[in-house]
């Protein structure tokens, strides 16, 4: 609740204010799928395919920060791990 509470407070900061929490406390956009890319529509396409486009989107350095790209995993043990730490991470 304390976080929810700290990101409604910090979207109400306007000018001088918004900039000094920015620069104190920045913010990520986390990203583990794309579904368009340019004019294309990525949706019918399998997800392992569209992923393998989003790594090479932030491996060519298309998107950066303040964008994250989740990590990811086809293993169900790291999964789960993952879920009980609250740590975001896309299963494949």
């Amino acid at each position: 609740m304390a976080a929810r509470h700290e990101r409604e407070r910090r979207a109400r900061r306007r000018g001088r204010g918004a900039i000094e929490a920015a620069a104190e406390r920045p913010a990520y956009l986390i990203v583990f799928d794309v579904l368009e890319q340019g004019d294309t529509e990525l949706l019918a396409r399998p997800y392992r395919e569209r992923r393998t486009i989003l790594e090479d989107l932030f491996a060519r350095e298309v998107l950066a920060t303040p964008f994250t790209l989740c990590p990811a995993t086809n293993d169900r043990a790291t999964a789960l791990d993952s879920r009980r730490s609250r740590t975001p991470l896309a299963w494949t």
